[in-house]
């Protein structure tokens, strides 16, 4: 069950961040004077806006601008442990992978914004670098975690070709003409009701899967995505991301059909946190996928960049506002060194659990 605290920050916050968002500058799609809403898997009508195709990368940009050099940010450099002293978090210890240089970084309130753990899967949508670091942070000081047996699975993952693995089709495009289809040409969904493919995407993932291991599958392993019926001006129109993306590898959207299969997609338990980004160790706090306890045992597709930035507000004007009142420790380190086959090791057991 999601966390009904946490629940009701988000729904409460989020007209206040739209707002917010535009008046920094952010322009969202609109058809005239309306929003140009989509409509994600499992809702029951377009409350999705965007930027394009690509509204974090947008988001970020602008906020990148904004801070105009205010925050110092440290490229190719790693957190690998949380400091305490007095059981409260006073900075972290990371490593500088270009220098090969240890840096223990002091801080009167730490920020967890480091996404979640799918990248511990062999195949997922998720980067590969998404080892759940944050979280396993937060655990070693003794923070709780809640919700960590549930996992997101995306039902339109890549499996082919190659180069497009892991990347993700957009679902909304099942509102617009696009059909699924296993080996045999068969538009299998529609066995389960006249709403085809327009259903959650837990349901969605589950129908693929048990399609597959039925022995429909491609010849990759996955079923057919067959958006032909979308028509090529509605793709170039409103998906250029996805058009691009597969025009590169010679595949025209329009024109043929393309392999996908569920991946793991979003953690969605992680780091316990209050309504205010709050963990249970003082001086943490934590935002975004590396926590728990929002979405329960299945996200609502269209709501991770809304959690993102409700949650990342409020985290960061939870830590600004404890940390005027928190003293300036100077954190006691030890030598530490994680080197890539201990790493290797670890996400091997892990996966195998």
């Amino acid at each position: 069950m999601s966390d009904p605290s946490l629940a009701s920050a988000l729904c409460g916050d989020a007209r206040t961040v739209f707002d917010e968002l535009q008046q920094l500058g952010l322009c969202f799609n609109r058809d005239g004077e309306q929003y140009q809403a989509l409509r994600p898997l499992g809702a029951s009508y377009p409350r999705v806006v965007s930027i394009g195709n690509e509204t974090g990368a947008a988001a970020l940009k602008k906020l990148r601008e904004l801070l105009n050099g205010q925050v110092t940010e440290l490229a190719g450099t790693r957190a690998v442990r949380l400091l305490t002293s007095g059981g409260r978090v006073c900075g972290a210890l990371a490593l500088d992978q270009r220098k090969k240089e240890w840096l223990t970084l002091p801080a009167r309130a730490v920020i967890l914004a480091c996404g979640g753990f799918c990248g511990v899967y062999p195949m997922s949508t998720n980067k590969r670098g998404s080892g759940g670091d944050g979280v396993a942070m937060a655990y070693e000081v003794g923070a709780k975690l809640c919700d960590m047996e549930f996992i997101q699975f995306e039902p339109s993952g890549a499996v082919w070709p190659s180069s497009l693995v892991g990347t993700s089709m957009i679902t909304t495009l099942f509102f617009e003409g696009a059909v699924l289809r296993n080996r045999s040409g068969e538009r299998f969904m529609l066995r389960y009701g006249e709403d085809g493919e327009r259903v959650g995407k837990d349901v969605l993932a589950r129908r693929i899967a048990e399609e597959i291991a039925a022995g429909q599958g491609t010849e990759h392993g996955g079923v057919y995505f067959d958006a032909t019926g979308v028509g090529a001006e509605r793709l170039k129109r409103d998906y250029a991301m996805y058009v691009e993306r597969y025009g590169r590898v010679g595949i025209d959207l329009s024109a043929q059909p393309i392999e996908l299969a569920p991946m793991p997609h979003t953690s969605l338990g992680g780091v316990r946190i209050d309504a205010d980004g709050r963990t249970t160790v003082e001086g943490l706090f934590a935002c975004g996928e590396v926590t728990g306890g929002l979405h329960g045992a299945n996200r609502i597709g269209g709501s991770a960049g809304l959690e993102t930035f409700v949650f990342g507000r409020r985290a960061g004007r939870s830590a600004a506002q404890y940390a005027k009142n928190a003293p300036e420790i100077t954190p006691k380190t030890e030598t530490i060194a994680y080197g890539e086959a201990s790493i290797a090791s670890k996400l091997t057991a892990l996966r195998e659990t």
